[in-house]
């Protein structure tokens, strides 16, 4: 329902790289506490045409009001999830079938950690198809609890990710480069060495992420550096791997040296573009910070080259 431009777009945008970055959806990891770190990436590799996109979307736009429908009886009946819903409340002819396939038993068969035969027995096939079977139902769930809309809209882009990775992937790895805490285990491989292109593919990956809220310490010095060196042009392909090598090779060291820069602006300047770049201690700025400046929209990119160009006189 919301997600059905995201899928085109991330279509393009596969075409274009010749292959998509995504953000680890919660349920990817088998420590959900990893799917907190929004710097954790899923570099994927999908075999897929404008055709099958095309084809895709209505069946898309209905599974997921299917999903929504059935969560919607389970929060107005409050029967128990996974009970038979009333067939006469469905709108979308589909939406007993998907019942049927995707959430019957499938409590039970969480107890039991066998969803593996659940999908089989289900005939749900594809890429990654219990951790689709897991995101589908976390999605109707949080319908059933009668979430807020942006909480379930937010898990409804998850569904989309985990939808088309199923679909369509023919190879996921793990990135966990500029991740603060790399023992959480994950569902996906680790990624071998990285390139120049995944690194400047990671980088506006990451500027397009929250527009820098949320990172890690590590992905925020990052694209610190990456500002604060390029002085408005695109970085040589060398320097973009120096700065990466910098960071994941002595952190702290390479920390003390990006915050040694601000000795020479004044205390509200070094507060907003600390705050910009979320580099800041956490007791130190809240978040937003640079957003409650009243900063005309569109001059924060100036205002920060305005004191770079300061922190190098």
């Amino acid at each position: 329902m919301f997600s059905g431009k995201l899928i085109t777009d991330l279509f393009h945008y596969s075409q274009e790289h010749g292959f998509l970055l995504l953000p680890s959806w919660a349920g990817a990891e088998e420590d959900l506490a990893a799917c907190l770190n929004s710097s954790r990436i899923l570099k994927c590799t999908f075999n897929w045409t404008e055709a099958d996109v095309k084809a895709l979307l209505p069946e898309w736009k209905s599974f997921v009001a299917s999903l929504f429908e059935i969560g919607e009886w389970y929060a107005n009946s409050e029967e128990e999830y996974g009970s038979r819903p009333d067939p006469d409340y469905m709108d979308d002819e589909n939406s007993m079938a998907i019942w049927e396939k995707y959430i019957r038993i499938y409590p039970e068969a969480v107890q039991t950690d066998d969803t593996t035969a659940f999908c089989k027995e289900h005939k749900i096939e594809g890429y990654t198809p219990d951790l689709f079977l897991e995101m589908v139902n976390r999605y109707c769930k949080l319908i059933a609890c009668d979430a807020p809309l942006y909480v379930f809209a937010h898990e409804e882009v998850s569904l989309a990710y985990s939808y088309i990775v199923n679909k369509f992937a023919t190879k996921v790895e793990r990135i966990d480069t500029f991740v603060d805490d790399q023992e959480y285990a994950s569902y996906f491989k680790d990624f071998g060495e990285v390139t120049d292109q995944d690194l400047e593919a990671i980088r506006d990956y990451l500027k397009e992420l929250g527009e820098y809220q949320g990172l890690t310490k590590k992905a925020a010095h990052f694209l610190f550096m990456c500002d604060f060196y390029s002085e408005g042009e695109a970085l040589d392909p060398q320097l973009l791997r120096k700065i990466y090598e910098k960071i994941e090779g002595n952190f702290q060291k390479t920390e003390k040296e990006n915050l040694a820069y601000f000795s020479s602006v004044s205390g509200l300047e070094e507060e907003t573009v600390k705050a910009i770049y979320s580099i800041a201690e956490e007791s130190d700025y809240p978040a937003g910070f640079a957003r409650a400046t009243n900063m005309p929209a569109g001059s924060a990119g100036e205002y920060v080259n305005y004191i770079f160009r300061m922190m190098k006189m």
